[in-house]
């Protein structure tokens, strides 16, 4: 999918974009979503902690992977991005039945890397984005990363974290340029 944009922009500045952006990451949330291994809790009231506590329940004690039982007893409910990071939980409970068993700590700070890796791919598909568009690669790259932070998802991150996922409306948007322009039924797929 990313393999024309790449050979158009050229690796090494898609390396320097992705450099900078981890630089600036680790810059900006190193002391709360970084921590690896320890058992901290960002937001430890409201729907961050309801994050938590519901993507451990579903990876401890729900049977099917795609439905959660701790809320809207007795009937349940699928996972839905306002309690818990829908594709994090599937996944992670899949890891923990089939590979390895995780613990709490683990699980909690997958969601924390899932949230640094959604601003990661945010940058990358807005620089994309601006080089489809004709926009210089000097200019693209600090651009990226300042309307990475900038943006209103960001700010759900410390509490909100189903909202704090960034990516996807840029990645919906850099897909329909590529169909717009090639018209290939791959990129409506995507």
């Amino acid at each position: 999918m990313l393999k024309n944009s790449i050979n158009q922009t050229g690796n090494w500045k898609l390396l320097l974009l992705i450099l900078l952006t981890g630089i600036t990451i680790y810059a900006r949330f190193h002391d709360t979503f970084l921590q690896f291994g320890e058992k901290k809790m960002v937001e430890v009231w409201g729907d961050g902690l309801k994050t938590y506590t519901n993507t451990i329940y579903h990876v401890r004690y729900d049977s099917t992977y795609s439905y959660f039982n701790g809320m809207n007893y007795p009937f349940g409910e699928h996972i839905m991005a306002a309690t818990e990071l829908p594709g994090l939980a599937i996944l992670v409970k899949f890891i923990d039945a089939q590979i390895s068993q995780l613990s709490d700590a683990q699980i909690i700070y997958s969601v924390h890397l899932t949230l640094m890796l959604s601003m990661l791919l945010f940058s990358l598909f807005i620089y994309l984005i601006f080089n489809q568009l004709g926009i210089p690669w000097w200019f693209s790259i600090p651009m990226a990363i300042a309307i990475t932070f900038m943006g209103p998802q960001t700010m759900r991150m410390k509490g909100h974290f189903g909202l704090g996922v960034l990516f996807v409306l840029p990645m919906i948007f850099y897909l329909l340029l590529q169909f717009e322009q090639k018209k290939k039924w791959k990129w409506s797929v995507w």
